[in-house]
Protein backbone atom coordinates (compact mmCIF):
# COMPACT_ATOMS: atom_id res chain seq x y z
CA UNK A 1 0.00 0.00 0.00
CA UNK A 2 1.26 3.15 -0.81
CA UNK A 3 0.66 6.23 1.69
CA UNK A 4 -0.14 9.53 -0.15
CA UNK A 5 2.20 12.48 1.31
CA UNK A 6 0.09 15.24 3.07
CA UNK A 7 -0.26 18.22 2.08
CA UNK A 8 1.28 20.95 4.22
CA UNK A 9 -0.61 23.76 5.49
CA UNK A 10 0.00 26.77 4.84
CA UNK A 11 -0.03 29.39 1.25
CA UNK A 12 1.40 28.75 -2.05
CA UNK A 13 3.43 32.18 -3.47
CA UNK A 14 0.32 32.25 -6.10
CA UNK A 15 -2.16 33.50 -3.30
CA UNK A 16 0.24 35.55 -1.78
CA UNK A 17 0.93 37.17 -4.94
CA UNK A 18 -2.67 37.24 -5.64
CA UNK A 19 -3.56 38.59 -2.20
CA UNK A 20 -0.63 41.67 -2.21
CA UNK A 21 -2.05 42.81 -5.92
CA UNK A 22 -5.76 42.86 -4.97
CA UNK A 23 -4.80 45.40 -1.43
CA UNK A 24 -2.12 47.90 -3.57
CA UNK A 25 -4.97 47.81 -6.10
CA UNK A 26 -7.32 48.97 -2.98
CA UNK A 27 -4.79 51.03 -1.62
CA UNK A 28 -4.34 52.67 -4.82
CA UNK A 29 -8.38 53.81 -5.10
CA UNK A 30 -8.66 54.34 -1.66
CA UNK A 31 -5.85 57.34 -2.16
CA UNK A 32 -7.26 58.44 -5.29
CA UNK A 33 -10.95 59.03 -3.71
CA UNK A 34 -8.92 61.15 -1.00
CA UNK A 35 -7.12 64.06 -3.58
CA UNK A 36 -10.83 65.85 -3.93
CA UNK A 37 -11.29 65.78 -0.79
CA UNK A 38 -7.61 67.01 0.49
CA UNK A 39 -8.20 69.55 -2.41
CA UNK A 40 -11.51 71.24 -1.01
CA UNK A 41 -10.39 70.70 2.38
CA UNK A 42 -7.32 72.91 1.85
CA UNK A 43 -8.67 75.42 -0.41
CA UNK A 44 -11.64 75.72 2.49
CA UNK A 45 -9.39 76.61 5.35
CA UNK A 46 -7.51 78.80 3.07
CA UNK A 47 -10.84 80.95 2.65
CA UNK A 48 -11.24 80.57 6.76
CA UNK A 49 -7.74 82.09 6.93
CA UNK A 50 -8.56 84.75 4.82
CA UNK A 51 -12.35 85.83 6.20
CA UNK A 52 -10.58 85.46 9.78
CA UNK A 53 -7.97 88.28 8.62
CA UNK A 54 -10.84 90.43 7.51
CA UNK A 55 -12.38 90.61 10.64
CA UNK A 56 -9.47 90.79 12.22
CA UNK A 57 -9.41 93.84 10.14
CA UNK A 58 -12.31 95.37 10.65
CA UNK A 59 -12.18 95.33 13.83
CA UNK A 60 -8.54 96.68 14.11
CA UNK A 61 -9.66 99.43 11.87
CA UNK A 62 -12.73 100.45 13.99
CA UNK A 63 -10.83 100.58 16.95
CA UNK A 64 -7.98 102.44 15.59
CA UNK A 65 -10.23 105.04 13.66
CA UNK A 66 -7.89 104.70 10.61
CA UNK A 67 -8.13 102.43 7.19
CA UNK A 68 -6.49 99.61 6.86
CA UNK A 69 -5.49 97.87 3.55
CA UNK A 70 -5.71 94.39 2.78
CA UNK A 71 -2.94 93.38 0.31
CA UNK A 72 -1.69 90.25 -1.29
CA UNK A 73 1.72 89.06 -1.49
CA UNK A 74 4.08 85.70 -2.58
CA UNK A 75 5.69 83.81 -0.73
CA UNK A 76 8.59 86.69 -0.10
CA UNK A 77 6.42 89.41 0.78
CA UNK A 78 6.25 90.96 -2.16
CA UNK A 79 3.31 92.64 -2.77
CA UNK A 80 1.53 91.18 -6.38
CA UNK A 81 -0.41 93.33 -8.63
CA UNK A 82 -4.28 92.26 -9.45
CA UNK A 83 -4.90 89.98 -11.15
CA UNK A 84 -1.89 87.81 -10.04
CA UNK A 85 -2.74 85.23 -7.34
CA UNK A 86 -1.05 85.59 -3.41
CA UNK A 87 -0.02 83.22 -1.22
CA UNK A 88 -0.40 85.54 1.67
CA UNK A 89 -2.36 88.62 2.81
CA UNK A 90 -0.82 91.84 4.39
CA UNK A 91 -2.62 93.81 6.37
CA UNK A 92 -1.33 97.80 6.66
CA UNK A 93 -2.79 100.88 8.27
CA UNK A 94 -2.75 104.01 6.42
CA UNK A 95 -0.65 106.16 8.42
CA UNK A 96 -2.95 109.16 7.62
CA UNK A 97 -6.61 109.56 8.92
CA UNK A 98 -7.80 109.82 5.34
CA UNK A 99 -8.19 106.83 2.94
CA UNK A 100 -8.42 108.52 -0.03
CA UNK A 101 -6.44 106.08 -2.07
CA UNK A 102 -5.85 104.76 -4.44
CA UNK A 103 -5.50 107.81 -5.95
CA UNK A 104 -7.29 108.26 -9.93
CA UNK A 105 -4.92 107.72 -12.58
CA UNK A 106 -2.18 110.24 -13.08
CA UNK A 107 -1.79 111.03 -9.68
CA UNK A 108 0.63 109.89 -7.14
CA UNK A 109 -0.57 106.21 -5.63
CA UNK A 110 0.69 105.17 -1.92
CA UNK A 111 3.91 104.25 -1.18
CA UNK A 112 4.91 102.26 1.31
CA UNK A 113 6.26 105.07 3.69
CA UNK A 114 2.31 106.03 3.69
CA UNK A 115 1.25 102.77 5.58
CA UNK A 116 2.12 101.02 8.82
CA UNK A 117 2.46 97.45 8.68
CA UNK A 118 0.60 95.47 11.28
CA UNK A 119 -0.02 91.76 9.93
CA UNK A 120 1.18 89.04 7.06
CA UNK A 121 -0.47 85.49 7.49
CA UNK A 122 0.82 83.09 4.95
CA UNK A 123 -2.14 80.67 3.23
CA UNK A 124 -1.81 76.91 3.76
CA UNK A 125 0.27 75.02 0.99
CA UNK A 126 -1.05 74.80 -2.26
CA UNK A 127 -3.75 77.30 -1.99
CA UNK A 128 -3.67 81.18 -3.87
CA UNK A 129 -5.74 84.26 -3.11
CA UNK A 130 -7.05 86.85 -6.07
CA UNK A 131 -8.80 89.85 -5.62
CA UNK A 132 -11.72 89.59 -7.89
CA UNK A 133 -13.17 93.42 -6.99
CA UNK A 134 -12.48 95.86 -6.30
CA UNK A 135 -8.78 96.57 -7.79
CA UNK A 136 -7.37 97.22 -4.12
CA UNK A 137 -9.29 96.50 -0.83
CA UNK A 138 -9.25 99.26 1.93
CA UNK A 139 -11.50 99.05 4.88
CA UNK A 140 -12.80 102.41 6.14
CA UNK A 141 -12.57 103.11 10.11
CA UNK A 142 -16.32 102.02 9.79
CA UNK A 143 -15.16 98.64 9.12
CA UNK A 144 -16.73 98.70 5.91
CA UNK A 145 -14.78 98.57 2.49
CA UNK A 146 -14.38 101.26 0.60
CA UNK A 147 -15.98 100.20 -2.64
CA UNK A 148 -16.28 102.25 -6.20
CA UNK A 149 -20.18 102.91 -7.25
CA UNK A 150 -19.77 100.11 -9.95
CA UNK A 151 -18.98 97.22 -7.38
CA UNK A 152 -21.43 96.02 -4.96
CA UNK A 153 -19.15 94.07 -2.62
CA UNK A 154 -15.94 93.20 -1.90
CA UNK A 155 -14.73 89.64 -3.48
CA UNK A 156 -11.71 87.31 -2.99
CA UNK A 157 -11.38 84.12 -4.56
CA UNK A 158 -9.50 81.07 -2.48
CA UNK A 159 -8.41 78.44 -4.21
CA UNK A 160 -6.33 75.45 -4.49
CA UNK A 161 -3.75 75.46 -7.60
CA UNK A 162 -1.70 72.42 -7.06
CA UNK A 163 -4.91 69.84 -7.86
CA UNK A 164 -6.49 68.74 -10.75
CA UNK A 165 -10.17 70.21 -9.82
CA UNK A 166 -9.33 73.53 -8.58
CA UNK A 167 -11.73 73.82 -5.84
CA UNK A 168 -12.42 77.53 -4.99
CA UNK A 169 -14.22 79.71 -2.49
CA UNK A 170 -15.16 83.35 -2.08
CA UNK A 171 -14.98 85.30 0.52
CA UNK A 172 -17.43 88.40 0.14
CA UNK A 173 -17.05 91.71 2.35
CA UNK A 174 -20.36 92.78 1.95
CA UNK A 175 -21.30 96.72 2.02
CA UNK A 176 -22.47 96.73 5.34
CA UNK A 177 -19.41 95.39 6.34
CA UNK A 178 -19.81 91.28 7.34
CA UNK A 179 -17.54 88.55 6.18
CA UNK A 180 -18.94 85.25 4.61
CA UNK A 181 -17.67 82.21 2.46
CA UNK A 182 -19.42 80.43 0.12
CA UNK A 183 -18.40 78.05 -2.93
CA UNK A 184 -17.51 79.91 -6.30
CA UNK A 185 -19.54 78.13 -8.11
CA UNK A 186 -22.91 79.24 -6.37
CA UNK A 187 -23.68 82.76 -6.89
CA UNK A 188 -25.92 84.71 -4.31
CA UNK A 189 -24.67 87.20 -1.71
CA UNK A 190 -23.84 87.27 1.94
CA UNK A 191 -26.34 87.76 4.95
Amino acid sequence: MRQRRRREAGYTLLEMLTVVAITVIMAGLSVASMVPLRERTAAQQGAELVQQLLQSARKQAVAAGRCYRVDLTDGAGTVVETPDPGTALRLRRYLRAGCDFPAPPGLPQPADADFEATDRTALPGGVSVNVLQPEVLDLLPSGRPKLPASVTEARLLVRYHQGLLRDSFEVVVSPAGAVCIRPAAEPGTCP
